[in-house]
């Protein structure tokens, strides 16, 4: 009986002390993003740069922790300055973002919450299918919360210490994407 009860209450502490490191792990990294990443912003590969009104200049991002899934971001040039929140996901050597309450709703048409597990690559601007890993914070994000043809914008690369976001524009009736990439400071 004894040995049984020292057995369960060894489980118990390693279970606890599992649990407490993982969320210690995830704290970290998300600290690890907070920062100044210097980089460039730039319409390559849109229409506005086979018009001329390209843009190629020096810029900065500001990231700061909200708390442990929310970011703050402040992206500023000589031609371009804006404040967004985004929602912080892990995934692999990765933190993936994504546009938070009704900037969420006015991109994609839908509440998050209203997904169908139908999600195109992660990353990019195309719709190519993948399988979905929900026992990641992103697997989870794009199941739950997304439909077949959503697109994300950025994320974090923890390898090199990079950011990179497609800022979402428009000029009269006419969408473009300004891009920031950047690395930390």
């Amino acid at each position: 009986m004894q040995t049984t009860r020292k057995l369960v209450l060894g489980i118990m502490v390693l279970f606890i002390l599992g649990l407490v490191s993982c969320e210690k792990e995830t704290q970290e990294s998300n600290n690890a993003i907070e920062g100044t990443y210097i980089g460039k912003l730039s319409t390559s590969n849109t229409l506005k740069s086979v018009l001329g009104d390209s843009i190629d200049e020096d810029a900065t991002a500001v990231i700061t922790m909200m708390d442990s899934s929310l970011i703050h971001l402040h992206c500023y040039g000589s031609q371009f300055d804006t404040t967004i929140q985004l929602n912080a996901y892990h995934y692999n050597d990765s933190i993936m973002v994504c546009l938070t309450d009704s900037n969420f709703v006015h991109t994609y048409g839908h509440m998050m919450g209203h997904g169908n597990g139908m999600m195109g690559n992660g990353m990019g601007m195309g719709g190519n299918h993948m399988a979905i890993d929900t026992t990641t914070a992103w697997g989870n994000h794009l199941w739950h919360d997304h439909k077949s043809g959503d697109m994300h914008f950025g994320g974090f690369s923890m390898m090199d210490k990079s950011f990179n976001y497609a800022f979402k524009m428009m000029d009269g009736h006419s969408i473009y994407y300004l891009h920031f990439k950047g690395t930390k400071k």
